[in-house]
């Protein structure tokens, strides 16, 4: 269960900001594609993701929305296992936000002893 983020896409777009739509790469990398009227898509690991499309560069992201099973108020999240957002934000450097629902909240010890060294913080945990 996530936050559904159709709301927030569709106020940015409202407000023209570019809106980027993660693409899985080889070798557990990923890579954000432009969201367009004519982005095509495919399904991939149960998840709809572009097949083409314009894609954006990582420094010209100011905010990336970052999904994730479980929070911990201390910025750590567990993810779906595959690490391809924290191989990404080992060199973003603008803000990270995760939207959280009640069920997905855990404490920071549970998640300590869940998380591994290449997990990378979110910088802000927004809890719906």
């Amino acid at each position: 269960m996530e936050v559904d983020t159709a709301p927030i896409i569709k106020q940015a777009q409202k407000e023209g900001k570019i809106v980027g739509i993660p693409r899985t790469l080889p070798q557990r990398q990923m890579e954000f594609v432009k969201l367009t009227a004519d982005l095509q898509f495919i399904s991939k690991f149960h998840i709809d993701e572009p097949v083409d499309g314009q894609v954006i560069s990582k420094s010209t992201i100011d905010l990336m929305i970052v999904p994730g099973v479980a929070f911990a108020n201390n910025g750590y999240r567990l993810g779906f296992g595959g690490g391809y957002y924290d191989r990404y934000l080992a060199e973003f450097e603008n803000d990270t936000i995760s939207l959280c629902l009640n069920v997905q909240q855990i404490s920071d010890d549970q998640i300590h002893e869940l998380i591994d060294l290449f997990d990378i913080k979110i910088k802000k945990i927004f809890r719906t």
